[in-house]
């Protein structure tokens, strides 16, 4: 956390240290050793405060820059040793002093030393400044007495190299990573990279052609599903401000037009550090724009009917006085990661996170020591499934600047539990992709609806799902079958995505392919038929599944089905005959009931007969119970 106080400046006043009879050789070495300070040329400026101070030891003011020389060198005891000096001649700015040693301390990690310092002003903690100093020196020596597990490992040099990486974003199945890479020769000029995970090894990173532009561009996002970019680009691409967020689309194997997002979000300050929820409908981002909380603050923008809402700022919970920034809103779509220099912590800046629940944001928490150092701590990206989070750090020792590392997140840190449905769309007779519709429905809530489109060029498509909640999955294309399945996540399951390859029945009766005659399509499974065990009565949770079947018979006027009802083996196969009968008549009854002719519908029970799996296991039991249905015209 970054303290905002006016320490220095009242140090540094005319009226602290107007000193008389003060020799001419001292002023002039003293005039020198500004004059380099403020060129940060500090090995050149002690030496010169130093032969200043010689020449009249009780010079403040060059006692004072050369502490603040020290300071600015890494030589945090020499500096301290001067503000003790400083201390002795002005009794009068003790409490000032005094504040600025412990601040010092506590910003270069030494918060125990830091509240020793601080200590001493115990008749001056009532003033805010003081006061936010000596909470955070408190809550540092906390985290630090308790550390969380942090490992972190450097990812691969097909993705790292000697040049600066930084700013990664990856898609939700982690096969997928773009980020920053900055030239270690010309610091402004910053370009996209994206490298692919193949097996288990990242391709080498390649310059992102299809994004990269003649001008600066800052960060990235990708979407959860890989089909969409969001990032920011410098004033030369004639956008609205010095760096503008700019959205692009895949459309099949290309990417599209960029395109500005438009003064609902972009404005002339500085936009930047993107974040799109999982389903494409929040962005997230920090800007440094006036009437927010700080200097910068977190906004947040929806997408509603095609249109970006005005972006406004998150509330105070989030935002500060400080730097609030590196947004990043997990796939779970409640679990935001952020740095702040404000928020109680450990240093310069920190990372937090913040849950969102009942539409409210949680109080931030800070991730820990050793995530969080003394240090600035930015940018942090975490997995799909909660347990991996990736960031950029100068922790290398051979000084190859910032890489991108990964480290396995505390439990106690991670967001919702969540894994991914990704799959591949075929025709089931020429095995081309499709574009089709896949739709996922949460059996508890069904007006909470996930919708997507497979991709035009190769018929893929993903999804995150969220833990504990049943979905029903389907997915249709208008001349085809739809596809129908079932998922039950809960929260103590092993979070393994669902990888499926799906084949579309096109509704004809017969075709000739390469001189075969294919015949009708083979039953259709409806996974999201539902009855109470052993009986033949309709869940409500049929409807929506069921409701998908007569729109199908309605679009299609000619097209005859059967039902098909199947049971497990348990019980008698006279009974599990009679209970599936009766559940593929219920089917066609409800049908009919809902303008089905009857003439176009039939069906016939199977009982135990046709079992999908012979295993004598739970999860075989299931998949023989079954409903279907099978064009039979």
């Amino acid at each position: 956390m970054k303290l905002h106080c006016l320490i220095i400046i009242l140090l540094l006043s005319k009226s602290v240290f107007a000193q008389k009879n003060i020799p001419d050789k001292a002023k002039k070495w003293l005039t020198q050793g500004i004059r380099a300070a403020k060129i940060d040329d500090h090995q050149t400026a002690i030496p010169l405060f130093k032969k200043a101070i010689k020449k009249h030891k009780s010079y403040k003011k060059a006692i004072q820059y050369l502490a603040l020389s020290y300071e600015k060198n890494g030589a945090i005891d020499l500096a301290v040793e001067q503000y003790n000096q400083l201390q002795k001649l002005n009794p009068e700015r003790k409490s000032n002093i005094i504040s600025t040693k412990a601040k010092l301390l506590y910003e270069n990690g030494r918060y125990k030393d830091a509240l020793v310092e601080i200590s001493n002003l115990e008749n001056n903690l009532l003033v805010p400044e003081t006061n936010a100093l000596y909470n955070s020196i408190k809550i540092a020596i906390k985290l630090v007495d308790h550390p969380v597990e942090f490992n972190p490992k450097m990812m691969s040099l097909a993705i790292n190299s000697n040049d600066l990486e930084y700013l990664p974003s990856l898609t939700a199945d982690e096969e997928t990573i773009v980020f920053t890479r900055r030239s270690n020769t010309i610091a402004s000029d910053e370009n996209f990279y994206i490298s692919f995970l193949k097996d288990t090894t990242w391709t080498k990173a390649e310059y992102f052609s299809e994004i990269n532009t003649p001008s600066n561009e800052g960060a990235i996002c990708i979407s959860a599903d890989g089909k969409t970019i969001v990032f920011a680009g410098d004033e030369d691409m004639n956008g609205y401000g010095n760096f503008d967020l700019w959205i692009v689309q895949k459309d099949g194997h290309k990417w599209g037009k960029l395109e500005n997002l438009g003064l609902n979000i972009n404005t002339p300050y500085w936009e930047s550090q993107p974040s799109l929820s999982t389903n494409g409908k929040e962005l997230y981002f920090a800007s440094k724009r006036p009437g927010g909380f700080g200097e910068i603050d977190i906004y947040k923008t929806e997408l509603i009917n095609g249109q970006w809402t005005k972006a406004t700022p998150l509330d105070s919970t989030i935002n500060t006085k400080g730097k609030e920034q590196s947004p990043f809103i997990h796939h779970d779509g409640y679990t935001l990661y952020f740095s702040s220099d404000k928020h109680p912590g450990l240093g310069k800046e920190d990372l937090f996170f913040s849950k969102r629940k009942n539409g409210s944001w949680t109080k931030p928490e800070n991730l820990g020591y050793p995530i969080n150092t003394h240090k600035t701590e930015a940018n942090l990206v975490v997995s799909t499934g909660g347990e991996t989070a990736y960031f950029a750090s100068d922790r290398n020792q051979k000084n190859t600047g910032l890489d991108i590392y990964s480290f396995k997140l505390p439990a106690s840190k991670q967001p919702e539990k969540l894994t991914y449905f990704k799959g591949i769309i075929k025709n089931a007779i020429n095995l081309k992709p499709l574009i089709a519709n896949v739709e996922l429905i949460n059996l508890a809530d069904t007006s909470d609806v996930i919708s997507t489109k497979s991709d035009s060029y190769n018929g893929t498509f993903l999804i995150t799902l969220k833990a504990g909640i049943d979905y029903m999955c389907n997915i249709n294309k208008q001349g085809y079958l739809f596809y129908s399945d079932h998922f039950t996540f809960t929260s103590n399951a092993e979070g393994k995505p669902y990888i499926k390859e799906i084949f579309l029945q096109p509704i004809i009766e017969e075709v000739k392919l390469n001189a075969i005659n294919i015949k009708t399509p083979k039953p259709i499974v409806l996974n999201n038929i539902f009855f109470e065990s052993g009986k033949a009565e309709l869940l409500n949770a049929s409807t929506i599944e069921l409701n998908r079947l007569v729109v199908l018979l309605n679009d299609n006027a000619t097209l005859k089905i059967k039902i098909n009802g199947h049971t497990d083996n348990v019980g008698s196969k006279e009974d599990n005959l009679l209970l599936s009968q009766k559940r593929a008549k219920a089917v066609v009854d409800y049908l009919a009931k809902a303008g089905i002719n009857n003439s176009r519908l039939s069906y016939e029970g199977f009982g135990e007969s046709m079992p999908l799996n012979t295993e004598n296991t739970t999860a075989a039991k299931t998949l023989n119970r079954r409903t279907e249905f099978e064009v039979i015209k």
